[in-house]
This record gives C-alpha cells, structure tokens and sequence, in this order.
C-alpha cells in the first residue's frame, strides 16, 4: 500500500512539475490612496479569482474559483501552457464568435505581453479571461484564466475596460508593508515630475527613461524617440502636459502608473490613457522602461483651451503621439495562429478615469489662457430646441495654425434641451470603442457670434424637436421594458456594444430584462454634434434596475436619417 501512493505520488510529480511546489510570485495588494479603486487579483496556487474594491481598506467584491495554465510558474514563451504573472490591463469584451467548448460566451482579453514581459523576452499572446463550455477543473488551460460560466456571466457589469488585473502565484492580502506604501508614492510622484519635464521640454524628461530597456519595449532606437521630442521642442514655443487622477499598481520587480493624459500646443489637442512602467535603475533611481497609450476623445479641451479657439486634433498633424497601441490579439487556447485573425482596436473604459476635479498641479505656461468662467459659457437653449450650433474657426485662428496643418470646419457638441437630463456634470472620459463614425479633426469650445457662422451646418428646427423627441421616447422604452417599441428606433444592421443586427440586439435585452427588469433611465449632459448624414448623440447614462442594481456611464450614439425619420446605427457604452 505504501508503495502504492508513493509511486502515485512520483507519477504526480512527473505529470505535473512543480504544482503546488514552486515558488512564483508573491503579489501584495498594496493598500494606497494612490491604488485603482477597482481591480482583479488571481491567486494561481488557490485557483481564486478575486475582484477588489478599495474603499479603505480592501475588500473582497467577488471571490471565486478559477483554473490557470496546465503548467505552473510565469510564461515564458509561447505554447509553454503557463498563466503570466504581473500586472496587465483588460483591454476589451468579447462575446460572440467563441469557441463555447474552449471560453464559453464571454471573454476578456489582457495586455500580455506587457513592455516589461518585453524587455524580458518573453513571447506569446492572447492571453484572457474567459468562460467555459463545461465545469471547470484546477490547471486546465493553455494559459488563459477560465471561470465558470455563470460566474463570468454575473461578472460581466464589474468587469471593466483598462481595469488592472494582478496575477500571482500567490495573493498577499495582509498589511501593506511601509516599503511598498512608500514606493507608490514615490512612482506617483515621479510620475508629476516626467509631466512636468516634458512640459518644461528639459534634458531631465529623457533622462527620466531607462534609454536600453526603454529601447527594447518600444521596438525603436531611444535616439528616434528623442529627436522626436526634440524637434517638436524646438519648433513649439511651449506646450502643455496635464496628468489627471494618476494610480499605481506593483508588479513582480516593477511599477504600473495610470492616468488620464491631456497634452496641449499653439496647434493640437491629445488626449489619452497613458500607463508608464517604472524599474529602479542601479543607482536605486525610478526610471521609465516602457509606456502604452491609447488615443480618446478630447473630453478635457473645455478645462485647457481659451473659448473659441480651433486647435486640430492629434491625427490630423505629425505632432501626434508616437507610442506603443494596445491590440487584442486571438487567445493562446485557439488553434489558429495569431496572424488569422485581425486584431482588435484596444477599447479603453472608465476604469482608471476618475478625474480630478484639481488641476493645480500642472500649472499651464503664461502664454496658456485660462479656462472660461461659468458666466462666460454659452448658455443651453429651451426645450426642446438643440442649442450651440456649429461654429466656424476665427481667421486669427486660421492663421496661427497655418504652418501646423489646414484645419477643415467642424462642429461643436451642442446640449440638447434640459427636459432631457438632469444637472450637468463634469465631463465624462468615452471608451473608444470603435463605431462607424470618423473621429472629428478639430475642437472649438464655445460657439462664436452668429455673424461669423453663417456658412457652419446647422440643425433645422424641426431637426432639433424631431431629435429631442427620438431620446426621450427611446428613454421611455426602455425604461417601461417596451422591447418592440424599444426596437423600433434601430436600423436593421444596427451595433450596440458587441451586438450586430436587430435581433441580437433584441434577444440580449429580451433575456436582460426577464432577469432584471428597469426601474429608470436618465440622461444628463445630453450633447449632439453633425456628421455625414445624421448626428452624434453623446450623453451621460444613469441607469437602474427594480432589483436595485445601478451604473452610470457614457452613452455614444450615430443617428442617420432614413426616411422621414432617424434611426440608431451605432451606439456604445463605457462605465464611468
């Protein structure tokens, strides 16, 4: 008999090298005011997943079993059937065109490899969390993270775009140690003093970065990132970088900070989520080794631009950002290879995008005016008239910008009538989710006298009425569950979210609303801007449920004229 289990157990071992046994990873979840307020952490030893929220302390949202990669340790290279260990970022939602057997209905792809795992050598890719065909079992997967189904189901409202996921062999959850606490404050820090070198265009900006690693992880020479910068520090007289809400996760032996970016020239607009990763150099000084930045809209141009100033948008000048993008990549489960299938635009949420409502730490160059007073701002129209018509750029304007780039007219976001929100509230930061629309080429913030946007494409009053109305009956729809009534505002080859087509669109609510039927729908800073053939509708959504569930976020929409009326052809949502 005891021979029996010992060769049992040596049979074990040999299958399963290292289950149980190796080392790994230790991931502290450091509890800091500077720390994501929402995040996952996965425990490979236990196969626990966890979702955290931090409301000081930590505390356990979510704790369920999970399955890792059939092998244990960090992946090193592809095809090695190992989970990753480190710090990674869901960069988008996948739910439909799986494989059920292998990720069930629902997926969440990560960030792997990140610019660390990079510098490292590591290989390999798409790398999810997912769900299941059949009950999971403990070490299953090729190195994806796997739950049940029903669990990532009831997940899927908590799960957000860009939210941090921490894996490790092992998860520490107990008192933060000083070290640690420290070292976020100081990345944190270090984080305000690269904004504010860049801004100052000084040596000391380059000399925050590791110049090799950083090389290594960006796939360029550190001298072409340089005279990159350098030229543009040359040829602008000054420009802004601000820094909004910046948080800081640890990794293995390196530093995640994200944050809110908001750059600004005499002659474009950029605005982004930017994460940097930090390692400490010989010297025991915190320098930049990598970066990833994803484009968004300009949601801040009101907090840093003077009132009526046309600026362009960052692709419409070779001033944009030359950084690393995020792409979705196949899973590492899927057989095929990773050039079958197209990579899908990185889909940032509002995860890390809770935004200071203080920007005094990034003060803006003499030269920069100061953001309009609230007497200055236009005032919205009556209902239920759309207000703030587009407005045509200054020649002033034109003139400044004419060696940057030929700007194009465009529009401003106008508000629609009060009747259709409540009170207005900050500006929201949208998950760029691609939609069927082309992103606009320049921001104007306030319109301009009348005299002077004569030629500019307004909304005829029966537009504006005909809109206004079309929300309010597609709020009221929704929020009495009316599914035909609902439905009948969408074209037939309609998106919503990863929905395509009319009847998804209506199957996915049909089976939301059994479950949890609406209690109210609200719109709040409700602001529609034209585009080729109808308009853009952008507002923010506060929605809840009679089993009392709520979420707030930002609803995008594309509305086209079809007929005598408009209908919805896009529309997307990212929690705020």
């Amino acid at each position: 008999m005891m021979r029996g289990a010992l060769y049992a157990i040596v049979i074990a071992l040999a299958l399963f090298p290292g289950r149980g046994w190796s080392g790994g990873w230790i991931a502290p979840l450091v509890d800091s005011e500077t720390g994501p307020h929402h995040f996952v952490a996965i425990d490979k030893n236990s196969q626990t997943f966890f979702l955290f929220e931090r409301k000081s302390p930590l505390r356990v949202v979510e704790k369920l079993p999970c399955t890792t990669g059939l092998l244990t340790g960090d992946k090193l290279k592809e095809g090695d059937l190992r989970t990753p260990e480190g710090v990674y970022f869901i960069t988008s939602r996948l739910d439909g065109g799986l494989d059920w057997e292998q990720y069930g209905d629902l997926a969440f792809p990560l960030n792997f490899p990140n610019p660390v795992d990079v510098i490292k050598g590591k290989s390999g890719h798409g790398i999810w969390i997912h769900g299941r065909g059949n009950s999971i079992t403990p070490y299953e997967t090729k190195g994806c993270v796997a739950l049940n189904t029903p669990d990532i189901r009831n997940l899927d409202a908590k799960l957000e775009l860009r939210m941090p996921v921490v894996i490790g062999n092992r998860i520490e959850t107990q008192k933060t140690p000083e070290t640690l606490a420290r070292e976020a404050e100081e990345v944190v820090a270090a984080t305000h003093a690269w904004a504010k070198a860049w801004e100052g265009k000084s040596e000391e900006f380059f000399k925050i970065h590791d110049q090799e690693k950083f090389a290594i992880s960006q796939g360029q020479p550190f001298s072409a990132f340089r005279n990159q910068k350098e030229g543009l520090f040359r040829r602008l007289p000054w420009i802004l970088v601000a820094v909004e809400d910046v948080r800081a996760v640890a990794g293995p032996d390196y530093w995640v900070t994200y944050f809110i970016q908001f750059y600004r020239s005499p002659s474009l607009i950029s605005q982004g989520v930017k994460r940097l990763y930090w390692q400490k150099n010989d010297a025991g000084a915190w320098r930049v080794v990598g970066m990833e930045f994803e484009q968004m809209p300009a949601t801040l141009a009101g907090k840093y631009i003077k009132p009526g100033q046309i600026v362009l948008a960052a692709a419409e000048t070779g001033e944009r950002e030359r950084e690393t993008p995020v792409l979705d990549k196949i899973s590492e489960e899927d057989p095929r290879s990773a050039t079958d299938a197209p990579a899908t635009a990185y889909a940032p949420s509002t995860a890390a995008a809770h935004l200071a409502t203080d920007a005094a730490s990034v003060p803006a160059p003499a030269a920069l005016p100061a953001t309009p007073s609230a007497a200055q701002r236009q005032p919205a129209l009556s209902a239920p008239a759309l207000s703030a018509q587009p407005a045509a750029p200054h020649l002033s304007d034109l003139t400044q910008l004419a060696e940057a780039a030929t700007p194009r007219p465009s529009a401003l976001f106008a508000s629609l009538a009060p009747s259709l929100g409540q009170k207005s509230v900050p500006p929201a930061v949208p998950a760029t989710i691609p939609t069927v629309e082309p992103p606009a080429e320049e921001i104007v913030v306030e319109k301009v006298p009348v005299a002077e946007k004569a030629e500019a494409p307004q909304p005829a009053p029966d537009e504006r009425s005909q809109i206004a109305s079309l929300l309010e009956n597609w709020r009221a729809a929704w929020e009495h569950g009316d599914v035909d009534s609902y439905m009948a505002f969408y074209g037939n080859r309609a998106v919503q979210g990863d929905r395509r087509g009319l009847e998804a669109i209506r199957d996915h609510k049909v089976s939301l609303w059994a479950e949890k039927p609406p209690r109210s729908v609200r719109m709040e800073d409700v602001r529609v801007a034209p585009r080729k053939n109808g308009w853009r509708v952008e507002f923010v959504q506060v929605y809840e449920s009679k089993d009392g569930f709520g979420d707030k976020g930002l609803k995008k929409m594309v509305l086209v004229k079809a007929g005598p009326r408009y209908i919805i052809v896009d529309e997307q949502w990212s929690r705020m």
